[in-house]
């Protein structure tokens, strides 16, 4: 009995003692499973996450993006003369001639003076043209004709001595107008749709350009340098036209037809008319359809 009574003493005294430490210690917490071999998820190489593809990085082009070709770089070669008193194809006179990347236009004598015009073998729908022009030295305009050019677009060899086509006008004073040859016709707002000739104008009336050889649509501002070089661009789909002069519109107009059938391509030319001119930075960029 005695034995008994002081083993319970015994552990009634150290009771307390073992709780105190059993609270005090935390337990561990559980290992992080190892995954088995070979199944450790990769982690992407720099470069590789999204948003870092090739070609991602800003200003970087396109492989396929569309580029400003010049055009005169190799001379004449994808244009072809059309001259009125010579065969297709030749140009005896030399009316046309490339230098230095620069085209010459009717700059001869005047024993060979004759009206015609450059074509590109190629046709095109979709397609900003751009250049600078200023007047040659020879000059057989008349008293009160002033110096003239052009460019024709949408254009094909039917019409006489000028294709049956749209053109924009290279002229003393009036650089910029759009000429409508040969029956094209096209969609565009002007200040005044009774009166002749029409005047574009941005947000004004609309109209439709009567079919006639030759309807004008006069610019609406005058920016050309009759005196220097001078900036144009021709911006040409089926669906809209825009010239330019010295960066700024001054025509615009949709929706070309020939008898009715949309214009939707055709040749470009310079014209041979009644003055030398010459045209420099000549570039072209074909506009994905």
């Amino acid at each position: 009995m005695t034995d008994n009574r002081v083993t319970r003493t015994l552990l009634a005294l150290a009771l307390p003692t073992l709780l105190l430490a059993a609270c005090a210690t935390e337990p561990a917490a559980p290992a992080e499973p190892t995954p088995p071999p070979g199944d450790e998820s990769p982690q992407p190489p720099p470069g590789d996450g999204p948003g870092d593809e090739p070609g991602d990085e800003p200003g970087a082009d396109a492989p396929d993006a569309a580029e400003w070709v010049p055009v005169f770089a190799d001379g004449l070669e994808g244009w072809t003369p059309r001259i009125r008193n010579a065969a297709p194809g030749e140009d005896p006179g030399g009316i046309f001639r490339v230098e230095d990347g620069v085209l010459h236009v009717l700059e001869v004598p005047a024993s060979a003076r004759d009206l015609g015009y450059l074509r590109s073998e190629a046709s095109y729908s979709h397609f900003r043209l751009r250049f600078e022009y200023a007047w040659g030295e020879a000059d057989f305009s008349g008293p009160d004709e002033g110096r003239i050019s052009g460019v024709f677009y949408l254009a094909d060899d039917v019409g006489g001595n000028w294709p049956r086509s749209a053109e924009l006008d290279i002229q003393e004073g009036v650089t910029g107008d759009l000429w409508l040859l040969s029956g094209v016709s096209v969609d565009t707002t002007v200040e005044d749709a009774s009166a002749t000739p029409l005047v574009y104008s941005a947000g004004g009336e609309a109209v439709t350009t009567p079919p006639g050889n030759f309807v004008q649509v006069v610019r609406s501002a005058t920016l050309q340098n009759d005196e220097g070089w001078t900036q144009v661009e021709l911006v040409v789909t089926p669906e809209e036209i825009v010239h330019l002069v010295e960066g700024q519109e001054v025509v615009r107009a949709s929706n070309p037809t020939l008898e009715g059938s949309p214009r939707t391509e055709g040749f470009i030319a310079f014209q041979a008319r009644n003055t030398g001119v010459r045209y420099r930075n000549v570039e072209l960029l074909v506009l994905e359809d």
